[in-house]
C-alpha cells in the first residue's frame, strides 16, 4: 500500500513532466509534498462557500442524519433514517508517522477517530449546511450594511466637524454652532477609529 506522501511525489513528478519551469519550481516542489497539495486544492477553489453551494445543488439526502454504533470492524454507518441503507461509512483509517527510535515510518492506527469523524459527518447533513450558509449571508448583508451606515456617520460627523464655527462670538454673528471641547475631541477619535477600521 502506498503512503500519501509516495503519492503526492506521483503527482510532482507528473506536474514536473508537463510543466517545466526551472530548478527552483522542483525545489520547492520537492521540499514539502503535503503542502504543495494543500496549495493546490486551495488555488483550485477560491470561495469554498461556492464549492458547497455547488455540492448542495446536486440533490444530496435530505437530513437529518445519524451515525450508528461502530461495527465489529469499526465501520460506522450514516443513516438518514432507520433501518436505511448507509449514505456512506466512517471508515477506520491509518496513517504512516515516522518514528525516530526506528528511524522509519510505521503504520499508526487513527481507529479512535472513527466516531468523532461519523459524528461530524452526519452532523453536517445538507438541511444543517443550507441553514448555516443562509445564516452565513444575512449576517455578512448585515456587516456590509453596518460598514455603509458606520461611513455615513463618519462623514456626516466630519462635515459637523468642518462647518463647526470658530469660537461663540463667529456662531452668534454669522449663525451656527460650536462643540464643547470634549464633544469635539470625542468625535474626532471616532472618526480616526472609523477610518483606521
Amino acid at each position: 500500500m502506498r503512503t500519501w506522501y509516495e503519492k503526492a511525489e506521483d503527482e510532482i513528478d507528473q506536474e514536473l513532466a508537463d510543466n517545466r519551469d526551472g530548478l527552483a519550481y522542483e525545489s520547492e516542489l520537492r521540499t514539502a509534498p503535503a503542502t504543495y497539495c494543500a496549495n493546490r486544492r486551495k488555488a483550485m477553489s477560491n470561495d469554498r462557500y461556492q464549492e458547497i453551494r455547488d455540492a448542495l445543488a446536486m440533490g444530496p439526502t435530505p437530513g437529518p442524519w445519524k451515525a450508528h454504533d461502530p461495527s465489529e470492524s469499526g465501520w460506522v454507518d450514516i443513516t438518514n433514517a432507520p433501518y436505511a441503507t448507509p449514505l456512506c461509512y466512517a471508515v477506520p483509517c491509518s496513517d504512516y508517522q515516522y518514528d525516530a527510535e526506528l528511524d522509519c515510518e510505521r503504520l499508526v492506527s487513527r481507529a479512535h477517530e472513527t466516531p468523532a469523524n461519523a459524528a461530524y459527518i452526519a452532523a453536517c447533513d445538507p438541511d444543517t449546511i443550507r441553514e448555516l450558509l443562509a445564516e452565513r449571508d444575512q449576517l455578512d448583508a448585515e456587516i456590509e450594511a453596518l460598514r455603509a451606515e458606520v461611513d455615513a456617520l463618519r462623514k456626516a460627523l466630519g462635515r459637523i466637524l468642518e462647518n463647526e464655527a470658530s469660537d461663540w462670538k463667529a456662531a452668534e454673528e454669522f449663525g451656527g454652532y460650536v462643540l464643547a471641547d470634549e464633544l469635539r475631541e470625542e468625535a474626532r477619535a471616532a472618526i480616526a477609529k472609523a477610518t483606521a477600521a
